[in-house]
């Protein structure tokens, strides 16, 4: 797949976050995008996370962003998150959801409705109905 959008956020001198997509519609505060990847970054410019969607959306002067569809989140630490849409505060560095979510961690699964974690999904608490267990490995 070929991306031909690049967009980059920084924060005081630092990557913020980095998106690719293929596709994009720019409507003058808001930037709409198709088939897109993030990359975010901490605060010493360092790769915590990428997300996957199949739209989003770019608040130009804030830098907030919206994912919709097949939403993934993967950590360099291979933590997954997988949810229909969610929200990246810029401001506050968090992404949030009300929607139902799964995490896999290792040999963990946690599952529940919403929640607020920071990017490289050390801190996260599940909004409500929250649920884990472990998996097993295989024979």
């Amino acid at each position: 797949m070929s991306f031909q959008i690049h967009l980059v956020e920084t924060r005081r001198g630092f990557k913020s976050w980095e998106l690719w997509a293929k596709e994009m519609e720019d409507f003058g505060d808001t930037t709409w995008v198709y088939n897109f990847f993030v990359h975010f970054y901490d605060s010493s410019g360092t790769l915590s996370s990428v997300l996957s969607a199949d739209t989003g959306f770019v608040a130009n002067r804030t830098g907030d962003m919206g994912a919709f569809g097949a939403v993934e989140v993967l950590t360099e630490d291979s933590t997954r998150l997988v949810t229909s849409w969610l929200l990246w505060k810029e401001k506050q560095r968090t992404i949030e959801t009300d929607a139902p979510v799964e995490i896999h961690r290792k040999h963990q699964v946690i599952r529940g409705i919403g929640l607020i974690a920071d990017p490289t999904l050390t801190h996260i608490r599940i909004k409500r109905e929250a649920v884990g267990y472990e998996r097993r490995p295989g024979p």
